[in-house]
């Protein structure tokens, strides 16, 4: 590949791969920590509570605090899931 001079549109496409690069695993991690404490919440709320208007209204307040749970957790897995996962099927 030959190298290129530097103008404003492969500069553009240089910086949409960095930051793509960078800002993946986060996205990634948000997405599921954010749809998984929603569900999770849910869930919890409808086991414990007595009455669907009830499990609706505190759902907000429960998510919200199971996502600043969820969130910084999942940045911590995530990476060390993906290094698991690939030992087992390199041995395997």
């Amino acid at each position: 590949m030959k190298n290129l001079p530097l103008t404003a549109i492969n500069y553009h496409s240089l910086t949409n791969r960095v930051l793509v690069t960078y800002a993946t695993p986060l996205l990634i991690s948000f997405v599921m920590s954010f749809l998984m404490s929603g569900v999770m919440s849910l869930t919890m709320l409808a086991l414990e509570s007595s009455t669907v208007g009830e499990v609706f209204a505190s759902w907000p307040k429960a998510w919200a605090v199971a996502m600043l749970v969820a969130f910084p957790v999942s940045l911590i897995v995530v990476p060390f899931t993906k290094r698991l996962v690939s030992q087992i099927i390199v041995s395997a």
